[in-house]
């Protein structure tokens, strides 16, 4: 695939998925004196307000840095069963509605504030019916994107070095279709981050670079990355097997690192657990603890394995010792979040498509154990 046409592709994804979005918002990272129009279309989501015929209210707040987790809403505007005609939105098409106002005005915090996501839910006059996330969740846009600028890069043959307003990032290519991406808050690159990978060789890269984009490219599996805001999507062939949603985060507490999901896949692994082979929709904290006489629906069995295998065509594992939790759109629709408590953080994709060649793969970094002698 010429470089031309692999931009084209990114760029119509791009578009797409604006276009299917349950909310937008303009501009997409607003200044406090701005203006914002907000959409909504009740044809997506959990579409609990399709073809409604009467008012439907905006309900919203704030995720800062100072939220406990995403259903502590921050300046919260509205009460949810008497709503006030300055939440009233415009009905502008076919289950579409829009509503427009000043940015900090509307929610009333102070210049100090540090805001990470806005939330939205819609209602109707008395709260009795609802426009939510595709699972009933509640809606967030995040905002924190200005926080991820690129700055520079270097590059050897091997290993990739990006300087960003949000840290620092490598990106190495170990093994055929697996690329490794590191990030590093508030240090400078590291040689060596592993702690479970024992497979340490660097793959030689080809790497492009435009105004716009760094493009990683490896035989099987490539990176995209865009710049500003800084981001990374994985294509293997011409499908994009997975996407960044908000990237790396980290704050006083915690480091986070975020993608879209589909709410199709099926996604297994995590470790041994009593609940559904199908991860999709469930928090797996990451934290080894024995349980006796378990029964269904026990979350730990004793045995946490930070790896994750898609239908989508890609295995996802994360190298980190700490206590951690990987969120699989439990909390906000469509997206899987993985937490820990380390500043820095690895992880691995592997691409397929095949479940046995991603297990070969993972393996293959990770070690195998040797086979034991007939009669041992």
């Amino acid at each position: 695939m010429t470089k031309k046409l692999f931009v084209i592709l990114i760029v119509l994804m791009w578009s797409f998925e604006i276009k299917a979005q349950v909310v937008t918002i303009f501009p997409t990272q607003p200044l406090f004196s701005d203006s914002i129009t907000v959409t909504f279309n009740a044809e997506l989501g959990d579409s609990g307000l399709l073809n409604f015929n009467s008012d439907v209210f905006i309900y919203t707040g704030v995720i800062t840095d100072q939220s406990q987790s995403n259903t502590d809403w921050k300046f919260v505007r509205g009460n949810w069963g008497s709503p006030t005609t300055s939440e009233l939105m415009t009905k502008i098409g076919t289950n579409l509605y829009q509503i427009k106002f000043l940015y900090q005005d509307f929610y009333g915090f102070p210049n100090s504030t540090k805001i990470e996501r806005l939330a939205f839910l819609f209602r109707n006059n008395d709260g009795s019916i609802s426009g939510r996330g595709e699972s009933g969740n509640d809606i967030f846009i995040s905002l924190s994107e200005n926080n991820r600028m690129y700055i520079s890069h270097t590059f050897d043959g091997s290993l990739l070095n990006i300087k960003t307003t949000n840290g620092y990032f490598s990106l190495s290519h170990p093994l055929q279709k697996v690329i490794k991406v590191a990030y590093f808050p508030d240090s400078k690159i590291k040689t060596d981050t592993g702690f479970s990978v024992i497979y340490k060789q660097k793959l030689n890269v080809l790497l492009n670079a435009d105004t716009s984009f760094l493009y990683f490219e490896t035989p099987q599996l490539k990176a995209l990355i865009k710049k500003n805001p800084f981001s990374i999507s994985y294509i293997s062939g011409s499908d994009t097997i997975l996407k960044e949603e908000n990237g790396f985060e980290q704050n006083e507490s915690k480091t986070t690192v975020r993608f879209k999901v589909k709410a199709s896949e099926n996604i297994q692994g995590g470790g041994s657990r009593a609940v559904d082979i199908n991860r999709n929709g469930k928090r797996l904290e990451i934290y080894n603890t024995a349980q006796y006489g378990y029964s269904n629906g026990t979350q730990i069995l004793n045995i946490c394995i930070p790896f994750l295998v898609s239908s989508s065509g890609y295995g996802l594992f994360f190298d980190n010792f700490s206590k951690s939790y990987i969120d699989i759109a439990n909390s906000e629709t469509n997206i899987l979040e993985y937490g820990t408590d380390t500043a820095s953080v690895s992880y691995y994709i592997i691409a397929g498509p095949e479940n046995d060649s991603i297990l070969e793969r993972y393996t293959h970094l990770t070690g195998k154990h040797n086979i034991l002698s007939e009669g041992a």
